[in-house]
């Protein structure tokens, strides 16, 4: 039976002369994060605001953005690391909508969108915002954990743009 209905599906595609579908093209890169006209417009004004933003966290930079040496091991910092006192609060250095609050390795991680944008707070001990919620800027959206095993209270900040690292010290005010 399936051999006669796969010859019978053959033989009615064969004598179809219908023209497919062009099939619609994939967004590439970040575009299709600022697809809406709302987005595109958090897009501009994030870009906008560079190199005006608040840190996230009063305290001192302790590791830079890009490739970093340890002894012999080379490793990439997405991001920058702030070392602050502890229990620090965390605020958003601008404003947006919660994309996901994740708890990983004693620690939370706040992902906020700013149309193609995000900005990512971790190594927080707890979050006071949930996923879904609009932020503004400056508002705090938990503290910084400390790790007891390296007796260090630090906080790492990033800022994509769609799926690309950039680096965050140029986007605040030192």
């Amino acid at each position: 039976r399936r051999l006669a209905a796969a010859a019978e599906a053959a033989s009615k595609a064969k004598n179809n002369t219908e023209k497919p579908k062009p099939a619609k093209p994939v967004a590439s890169g970040s575009s299709i994060l600022a697809s809406s006209p709302e987005d595109a417009k958090l897009s501009s004004s994030f870009l906008g605001s560079r190199g005006r933003m608040q840190k996230p966290a009063q305290g001192i930079i302790t590791q830079g953005f890009g490739q970093q040496k340890f002894n012999n091991v080379t490793i990439f910092n997405p991001g920058i690391n702030i070392k602050t006192a502890p229990g620090a609060n965390v605020y958003a250095v601008y404003g947006g909508k919660v994309s996901k609050v994740i708890y990983l390795v004693n620690s939370y991680t706040i992902i906020i969108r700013h149309g193609e944008y995000f900005s990512i707070y971790s190594k927080l001990k707890n979050a006071s915002v949930a996923a879904g919620q609009e932020v503004t800027a400056r508002q705090s959206i938990g503290t910084v954990a400390t790790d007891i095993t390296e007796d260090l209270t630090e906080m790492q900040f990033q800022i994509w743009k769609g799926g690309t690292p950039v680096n965050p010290s140029g986007w605040i005010s030192q």
